[in-house]
């Protein structure tokens, strides 16, 4: 699963930005509709496998990385195409695969 992850992060969508993780969730016209579908189609598959807590987690890595790298502009995020970026990711999301309550 973590490396279909990593390809989506560092492929480029049909604009040429990157994943568009999350792009959507803001607009009134499709926002509840992606909620909906990322729930019943990602979100539950995560649940199902990780844990409730562990899926939040994990989710929050995904979409945090894209927010942090792309739309905030935070210093000391790799390049995508790099294995630094590889490596950083990979930590945080065993971070979250690992967190117990």
């Amino acid at each position: 699963m973590g490396e279909r992850v990593l390809e989506c992060l560092r492929s480029p969508d049909r604009e040429g930005g990157g994943c568009r993780c999350g792009a959507d969730l803001h607009d009134e016209a499709v926002g509840d509709r992606v909620r909906v579908l990322y729930d019943q189609c990602v979100q539950k598959l995560l649940r199902d496998i990780l844990g409730v807590e562990r899926a939040a987690l994990f989710a929050a890595v995904l979409f945090g990385i894209s927010l942090v790298e792309k739309s905030l502009l935070v210093d000391g995020i790799a390049d995508p195409s790099s294995e630094t970026y590889r490596v950083q990711l990979r930590h945080m999301m065993g971070a979250a695969l690992e967190y117990q309550s």
